[in-house]
């Protein structure tokens, strides 16, 4: 009996990914496979599968993601050594340049010129990904010849925008280093966290190492180079917000003055909601114009500049919080997860994990100000600037 398509793959029973790859590879022309995280693992499921097909001429493209250095570097090698073939391209993500967002695509293509396969949905190239984990993915097979352009359109596009780089060995071992720096971090980061865990002002325990250890370092993620760069970013976005102020501007204007001032911003996703902010390009402006206007509290401050957004879809409270800090950052704290996370490492409580337009009013900034304030002095930072970005750092080291 045909299975059915499309149809969800969970890794239950006959639902495995690993099986779904196994069975699509067989008489497919073309593979390409692009994930956010890669390792042997995974790999193994259908190594000789896949060997088999290349020696018979199918071509195959591999796209690995390396955000929170999660790809293994020895799968990356081995991917490599399979390239004396012209049939085999591999592309890493460039790490070196790293972006806010993150390479986060799970999808797993099969070309037979005839038929069309297609994989998308939440499982790595891991064994986690691909039999272990509870995962969802959607499969389907058929005349899907348009979506494999798609997939190929997008891959070149990518490409062009050096969100992924070819791989090489030099890359490689590039990327290995800082691997295996990040493996010792992460396991130091949870001996941090058990202790931190342990005593009633643990989380401060643990920022005060992870300050130490930024402060040690000197390159560009270092602590001085962090907050060198924090500063030049909010004197370039004051001025951006002045200018967007200044006069009425065209939605296009908008738009463009919009994407700079939020490079200059620490807040991840808010390149996502940029159309839609520019969709409401006059409210904002408006708001922007009587927030430069105003000297209040930062409850006033924050309650009269969220009202005038109120009719702007996508100001949320990350967009919110970092304009305010660009106004004032000694009185003015950026709320997002990864500050959020690191108020309640500290020990203070009754901040939604996620903060929304619904579940954040003036009040509770103003007291989440002031918590971060205390926690500021704590450390002895000298602005909210510096805390921030312990706090990200502390969250990213967690989460990855």
């Amino acid at each position: 009996m045909a299975m059915k398509t499309p149809h969800l793959l969970w890794n239950e029973e006959d639902q495995s990914h690993a099986q779904a790859i196994l069975d699509d590879l067989n008489g497919t022309r073309e593979f390409i496979c692009v994930v956010a995280f890669a390792k042997s693992s995974g790999f193994g499921h259908f190594k000789s599968a896949l060997k088999t097909r290349l020696s018979k001429g199918m071509k195959a493209t591999f796209i690995v993601g390396t955000h929170f250095y999660q790809s293994d570097p020895d799968l990356l090698d081995e991917l490599i050594a399979l390239r004396p073939r012209e049939n085999v391209k591999v592309y890493m993500g460039d790490f070196e340049n790293r972006r806010l967002s993150t390479f986060h695509p799970k999808l797993y293509l099969f070309d037979n010129g005839r038929k069309t396969s297609l994989i998308v949905g939440s499982a790595n190239l891991t064994g986690g990904g691909l039999s272990d984990n509870y995962e969802l993915s959607l499969r389907l097979s058929g005349q899907h010849q348009d979506l494999a352009d798609e997939v190929r359109e997008w891959a070149e596009l990518i490409l062009k925008r050096r969100e992924v780089v070819p791989a090489t060995r030099a890359l490689i071992d590039r990327y290995r280093r800082e691997f295996e720096i990040n493996k010792v971090q992460i396991r130091l980061a949870r001996q941090r966290t058990r202790k931190a865990i342990e005593s009633p002002k643990g989380g401060l325990w643990t920022f005060r190492n992870a300050l130490a250890d930024l402060r040690a370092d000197p390159g560009p993620e270092g602590f001085d180079a962090l907050v060198a760069k924090r500063s030049g970013d909010r004197a370039q976005g004051h001025e951006i917000l002045r200018t967007l102020a200044a006069s009425a501007k065209s939605r296009s204007e908008f738009e463009a003055l919009y994407g700079s001032l939020i490079k200059t911003m620490h807040s991840g996703g808010l390149p996502r909601y940029k159309s839609r902010i520019a969709n409401g390009h006059e409210e904002f402006q408006l708001a922007v114009r009587a927030l430069l206007e105003r000297n209040g509290s930062a409850e006033e401050m924050f309650n009269e500049f969220c009202g005038g957004l109120k009719n702007v879809l996508g100001a949320g409270i990350n967009v919110i919080s970092e304009v305010l800090h660009l106004l004032e950052n000694d009185r003015h704290a950026v709320m997002n997860q990864n500050s959020v996370s690191g108020i309640a490492l500290c020990g203070y409580e009754g901040y939604p994990k996620n903060p929304l337009r619904t579940s954040v009013d003036g009040e509770l900034y103003s007291r989440f100000c002031d918590d971060a304030s205390e926690v500021r002095e704590e450390l002895g930072l000298s602005n909210l600037s510096e805390l921030d970005a312990v706090f990200n750092y502390v969250y990213w080291q967690n989460k990855a």
